[in-house]
Order: structure tokens, then sequence, then C-alpha cells
């Protein structure tokens, strides 16, 4: 299979493209961003309709439900999956731009929301392991009103983001429990905790205050590792709309821990 590695802009491109980008302004930047959006989403629109073409010609041959089947149906998923994480990066340029996307709040159960991500993301590496820890039982639920589209992306830009920096494998633990919150007028009420877990290269101490800054990257990591330093300011923007906190754990060498608190109430 040939390399896609020429398809990603080269280290030095990359870095002078995220300088040009912080110095911008925000509306600046939301332009840029929606415009990368819209070219982006139109080749997912091929590819995804192109791997549906191609299944139901496998299902008028009668070879439906063979592993080439199950590899379009994949595609066509992640196709649709990434059209919507580009409806949230087109989101969060409006946030940057000081225009607030409002939130969908419903019931969420993070217990099943977090088995699912665990579950959507073990295929995509052989040298991972995958597993989700519940505090208090395994069948126990953790709801809250959350907006479920948007707690997913945090979900997959945290789990993806252990993967990436775990490049030689190991263990992606999600952990969902929940704990006492601080006193607020009184009430302490209670958040939900969610925890991300790898065991890969880990964050230098002088990083960790500026993950969640937008386009920051990592010197120890960013020639090596693609990325745009935009996936975890994200998460951060999601959790604070609802409310709630974020914060990294590392050392150097040594994995890194992102954990997400949510109110309950």
């Amino acid at each position: 299979m040939a390399s896609t590695d020429r398809d990603v802009l080269p280290p030095k491109q990359m870095t002078e493209l995220v300088a040009v980008l912080q110095g911008a302004a925000p509306t600046d930047r939301q332009a840029f961003l929606t415009g990368l959006s819209h070219d982006l989403r139109q080749m997912l629109t091929v590819i995804g309709g192109t791997a549906q073409l191609a299944e139901r010609r496998l299902a008028a041959s009668g070879t439906a439900g063979t592993g080439v089947s199950d590899a379009l149906t994949i595609i066509r998923d992640a196709a649709k999956r990434m059209t919507q994480q580009l409806t949230e990066l087109e989101d969060f340029a409006m946030v940057d731009a000081e225009r607030s996307p409002a939130l969908d709040r419903c019931p969420v159960d993070l217990v099943a929301m977090a088995r699912a991500a665990a579950a959507r993301h073990a295929p995509i590496s052989d040298c991972h392991r995958f597993s989700v820890v519940v505090d208090g039982g395994e069948d126990v639920p953790l709801v809250g009103k959350w907006d479920a589209r948007r707690l997913e992306r945090v979900l997959d830009n945290l789990v993806d983001n252990a993967r990436k920096f775990s490049p030689t494998g190991g263990n992606i633990t999600i952990t969902v429990g929940r704990e006492a919150a601080r006193a607020v007028d009184g009430n302490a009420g209670e958040v939900a905790v969610l925890q991300v877990a790898d065991e890969g290269i880990g964050i230098p101490k002088e990083d960790l205050p500026h993950v969640f800054d937008w386009f920051h990257r990592a010197e120890h990591s960013a020639a090596a590792i693609p990325g745009t330093g935009v996936g975890l300011a994200v998460v951060r923007e999601i959790i604070e709309r609802h409310g709630g906190t974020v914060e990294a754990t590392s050392a150097l060498g040594g994995g890194s821990t992102f954990a997400v608190r949510l109110p309950l109430s």
C-alpha cells in the first residue's frame, strides 16, 4: 500500500502555518478553518458516497457480509464521523471569533459513551489495548444532561490523542466515575469524572500549562507526530461551555492522563 506521508505537510511548513495562524486575528483564523473544512467536507462526501455505492453493488451481487463489505462500512462510517468533526471545527472557529454555538443538552450515559469510544478506536491500532474502567461497577450508568455530539467529540479527541502519543503501543484506559464537587454557596453536589490515560511519550513540564492552547505543539513531538494543535483546544472549549474543567497530568516518558469533570446537576 502506498504511503500517505506525502499528503501531510512537512514539519517546517506545518510550523510556519501554525505561526501564521497564531498571529492572525480570530476572524481570519475562522475564515481559514471554515474554508479548510469546506474543502475537506467535499472530499469526504466523495469517499463516503463511493463506499456506499460499492456496498450497494456488493449487495446486488450477493456478496454482502464479506470482509470487503465490512471494510466499506468502516470507510463510510469514518467519513461520516470526520464530517461531524469538521462541523465541530467550524463551530469552534466561531468560538475563537467570539460567536458561541449553543449546546444541545439531553440525557447522556457517560459509561455507554466511553465503551462506544473504546470499541470505535480499537480496530485502528493493533499495538494498543483499550479498556474502560467504571467506578462503582461495570453495570452502573452515569447520566447527565450534556451535548452528546460534542461530548463524543471530546472522547474521540482524547482517545485519539492518547493513541498518537503512544506510538509504540500500550494500554489506553478510559475511567468513568463521580466525585464530590467543591462546595459553592454551601452546596457541594457531584461531578462526573472522565479520565483517559496512556503509556506514551508524555509531556514536558514546560509544555503542560499550554497543552490546551490553540495551535500549541510540544517541541519534542511536533516533528514526529502530525497535528495542528487544535484538538485539545476544542476539548477545553467544549468542556468549559458545559461548566466543567479539564486538566492534564504527565511526566516525560511516563505517559499522560487527561481528566474531565462535568457537573451532574
